[in-house]
């Protein structure tokens, strides 16, 4: 039995996962109907997603949802710009390959993140978990390796990407420990600052380059399309929020889990109920993943009775050593001798 804490932290754990995955398939729907709309400014909608996401916890802040924290500023404006790397490589990396290697090369960050945690920071992994994550990018591998088109600057945008992807989620899950902040608190310090950097590639991508009558700022503003970019922006609150507590409450390699997790569902939903084109590869691919995902989650809860039942044997057995001191035949043992 799974002691009240072990209960709690696994049940915000789940919650969070859910939240994540909810709120990333509503930002993708999101998204979709903005485009649709002929808002083709990419980095400006990035640049709002942030800005709505530093007014949301400014307001979750007002009414008291959290409570702000001190933190070490140049801390977070470290993370901001590995999350700036992770967005602009990201979008670089789109424009210039083909979407199958984009794909791939999003997901190739797990191993990427495997060899953070254990070459810089000395954390182990169970032989199991790693080869549960394998089998996961082996799934993908298999999934999009079937529309390649490679080039050099393409390739060398998708390698920094998952760098940047990489060390993003490795620097989220640390920093909420060594600051002792939640995902909330730590949030509220990078949005605004992630927002402020992307000023400069906002006026560059969606203003300078731009003929006057396509530029951001000439945009049709109507009811209807300020509503659609209200609910992207609502909607990457919601990720932004749910991926530091993603992170926070599981780990950087959960984190990559889920996305493959995400992908594989995402595809899957598109095929069995929009009539979405899969071939037999791409199908094979995905199912491999989902197995290494079943694989990968079973070992984790293995891994989480085996150490409930060690802090649940640890406290019986302090229980009783507490009992023993305190029964009657223990006291007669220490009372003292009477000498005639």
């Amino acid at each position: 039995m799974l002691p009240k804490a072990s209960h709690w932290g696994a049940s915000r754990s789940i919650a969070a996962m859910a939240f994540n995955f909810l709120s990333s398939v509503g930002i993708v729907a999101a998204n979709k109907q903005v485009f649709r709309a002929a808002f083709h400014f990419a980095t400006s909608l990035t640049f709002w997603h942030y800005f709505v996401t530093a007014l949301g916890l400014a307001l979750l802040l007002q009414v008291r949802v959290f409570q702000a924290k001190h933190l070490d500023w140049r801390k977070c404006a470290r993370l901001a710009l590995g999350n700036i790397s992770f967005v602009v490589f990201s979008n670089l990396s789109l424009q210039h390959n083909s979407v199958a290697f984009y794909q791939l090369m999003k997901h190739l960050s797990t191993p990427v993140v495997l060899f953070i945690e254990f070459y810089f920071y000395n954390q182990s992994f169970d032989t199991s978990l790693v080869r549960s994550l394998l089998i996961m990018v082996a799934g993908m591998v298999v999934a999009f390796a079937t529309d390649f088109n490679l080039n050099a600057l393409g390739t060398c945008f998708a390698l920094i990407s998952v760098v940047a992807c990489a060390c993003y989620a490795v620097w989220t899950g640390r920093l909420q420990k060594e600051l002792d902040a939640n995902p909330l608190q730590l949030q509220l310090y990078v949005a605004p600052m992630v927002a402020a950097m992307l000023i400069p590639f906002v006026l560059v991508a969606d203003l300078f380059s731009k003929e006057p009558g396509r530029r951001v700022i000439d945009y049709a503003y109507t009811a209807e399309n300020v509503r659609l970019l209200s609910y992207s922006g609502i909607a990457a609150l919601c990720v932004n929020v749910s991926v530091f507590m993603v992170i926070g409450y599981t780990s950087s390699v959960t984190y990559c889990v889920l996305g493959i997790a995400k992908t594989s569902a995402i595809i899957l939903t598109d095929f069995l109920f929009f009539g979405r084109p899969l071939e037999m590869m791409n199908l094979l691919g995905i199912l491999i993943a989902l197995a290494g995902v079943t694989y990968y989650s079973i070992l984790k809860l293995q891994i989480a009775s085996r150490k409930a039942s060690t802090i649940n044997a640890n406290a019986m057995e302090k229980h009783d050593h507490i009992s023993f001191e305190s029964s009657p035949e223990k006291k007669q043992e220490r009372a003292p001798v009477q000498v005639r």
